[in-house]
């Protein structure tokens, strides 16, 4: 849905967006119901993506900024502060939250 994905979409990390599409369904349907959705420009097995980690840090190691740098690129610092673990991997996580609500719904013949 072409409206879903412009309310939807975020350009800019910690945005912060909450995002809502509503659906009815008109008949019954028995579960389990499973939930499907695509995520765009998000490239998981991207060389650069998968690339950007460091395995001394994830193993422990005391690793210093220019041992890292070229390991995590782009994320291995916060301003000054070196992340740790470093990389897009280790940064990146979803907190999506699904729910259904029957509530809406009225049986027929009831008010």
């Amino acid at each position: 849905d072409e409206d879903a994905d412009s309310f939807c979409s975020i350009s800019s990390a910690d945005e912060g967006r909450q995002c809502q599409i509503t659906f009815e369904i008109d008949e019954d349907v028995e579960g389990p119901i499973y939930l499907y959705y695509e995520m765009s420009n998000y490239f998981q097995n991207h060389r650069r993506y998968y690339q950007s980690r460091s395995i001394y840090q994830l193993q422990g190691e005391n690793m210093g900024s220019s041992d890292v740098e070229l390991d995590c690129n782009p994320l291995y610092k916060n301003g000054s502060l070196l992340l740790n673990p470093c990389g897009l991997i280790a940064n990146s996580f979803f907190t999506d939250i699904f729910e259904l609500d029957s509530s809406a719904s009225v049986p027929a013949g009831l008010a």
